[in-house]
């Protein structure tokens, strides 16, 4: 917190539980972030807010206590800086639908602001879909933000159509959290 405020994340790997407070294996790929802000808690713990900067492979470790230290390389995304404008659309409309019919209240409207940019919207979608953490990792892996978007469509489809099946079998099946 007193330097530049940088934190990688990394998922564990299948398995942790047994050495979760030791250092169990981790993926090699994981996201970079910048801390907005820190809420100090009063059990002693942070509450902080993180900005995603950038894809990275996590390299050889350089200190294990408290926590984990790596070299890091920045991994590019090929298309990260193009709008594709349809597939925008597409995002936009799915996640209108997707409110419409859920029995949440969800709030999206931070999601339609003009400024944010086609990478954002993919990304913050595909941290909130309803994935099992290895779907979520294999979304990250993907270097094309254009192919990545396509299978977060793909993934709101699925969520929509299962959705609207529970919707029909009656009120005998809990409806699906999307957003968590």
């Amino acid at each position: 917190m007193n330097g530049e405020k940088l934190i990688a994340f990394a998922l564990l790997r299948p398995g942790y539980e047994e050495e979760y407070y030791g250092n169990p294996a981790i993926y090699e790929m994981g996201c970079l972030g910048r801390i907005l802000s820190e809420e100090k808690q009063e059990n002693g713990e942070s509450r902080i807010i993180v900005e995603g900067l950038a894809r990275v492979g996590l390299g050889e470790l350089v200190k294990e206590l408290p926590f984990r230290v790596a070299k890091v390389k920045i991994l590019p995304e090929k298309d990260r800086h193009v709008e594709f404008e349809d597939l925008h659309h597409t995002l936009i409309q799915k996640l209108t639908y997707l409110a419409k019919i859920s029995e949440e209240r969800i709030n999206l409207n931070y999601l339609f602001d003009p400024g944010t940019k086609f990478v954002t919207l993919v990304n913050m979608i595909a941290k909130h879909l309803p994935l099992k953490p290895r779907d979520h990792y294999n979304l990250l892996r993907e270097d094309s933000i254009q192919t990545r978007a396509e299978r977060v469509i793909w993934h709101l489809d699925d969520h929509i159509e299962t959705m609207e099946l529970l919707k029909q079998a009656g009120p005998l099946l809990p409806n699906p959290q999307f957003f968590n």
